[in-house]
């Protein structure tokens, strides 16, 4: 387990790493250029996973937004996957979440946005 004080730098946007984590306790920031994108708050929430699995740099930097414990997974999470299915399945539900809130995001710009083009064009 690996314990953040509040600001402390978990992972770095550009950085590549086998890591991927598991929120224990408090709340983790997402930013993008000095942006914060999302937070995970959410105890067993799965973050990180995305770049480690893809071997690509972080898009992402995170940041403790409060003090943080979360478990750190590398190259071993492999054979924790085959040994704890349910933990593939918990990897899955995430991603699934992520998409499909990110969908929703995509398709209510695309509102806006023909709304916007309908307005300029009366």
């Amino acid at each position: 387990m690996k314990v953040y004080k509040k600001g402390d730098i978990i992972a770095s946007e550009g950085t590549v790493s086998n890591e991927f984590y598991f929120l224990i306790e408090g709340k983790v920031g997402a930013f993008k250029d000095d942006k914060k994108i999302s937070d995970y708050s959410r105890k067993g929430t799965i973050f990180g996973e995305l770049a480690a699995i893809l071997k690509r740099p972080r898009s992402l930097t995170l940041v403790a937004l409060e003090d943080t414990k979360i478990l750190a997974f590398d190259r071993g999470y492999q054979e924790l996957i085959i040994k704890h299915p349910e933990f593939a399945k918990k990897i899955l539900i995430n991603l699934a979440e992520r998409v499909s809130a990110t969908t929703d995001k995509l398709w209510n710009i695309k509102v806006i946005i023909n709304e916007s083009f309908h307005e300029q064009n009366k």
